[in-house]
């Protein structure tokens, strides 16, 4: 079980969703391995795995966002955000920050998107509104 509560405040550029979901690399120094997802903005994601990687390599990442995550808010609305969309994205991003983590056991990465396509961004910014549409 993933602890997201024990997470500082916020300090980025957008909001990020707590969610966790699978990401797999596509490409770069950590091609074919898989990393777990803990938040996501339209920016970056978090993620950790057992791959280390240096901070400032750029890597390919792919993965779904999760739909039980804002199935509730969903339901609200009469219809599907025009953007959003479950099915596999693709997108690049560069390390930005490294850590291992001792207490997962796994090492955790900072990753911002690097000139991701607007429909992968707008996707991913309704997919982070509706989490805090799930919440309220």
């Amino acid at each position: 079980m993933i602890d997201l509560a024990a997470r500082p405040a916020q300090r980025r550029r957008g909001f990020r969703a707590d969610v966790a979901f699978q990401v797999a690399f596509t490409d770069g120094p950590a091609a074919g391995a898989e990393a777990t997802a803990l938040d996501i903005s339209a920016f970056g994601v978090r993620v950790f795995g057992e791959k280390p990687l240096q901070v400032g390599e750029t890597v390919g990442l792919r993965f779904a966002l999760p739909e039980p995550a804002v199935r509730k808010a969903l339901a609200k609305l009469r219809r599907k955000p025009s953007a959003l969309t479950f099915d596999a994205l693709c997108v690049r991003a560069e390390v930005r920050t490294g850590a291992y983590d001792a207490d997962r056991c796994a090492h955790v990465h900072g990753l911002v998107f690097v000139a991701p396509p607007e429909k992968v961004r707008e996707a991913i910014h309704q997919f982070v509104h509706l989490t805090q549409l799930e919440g309220s």
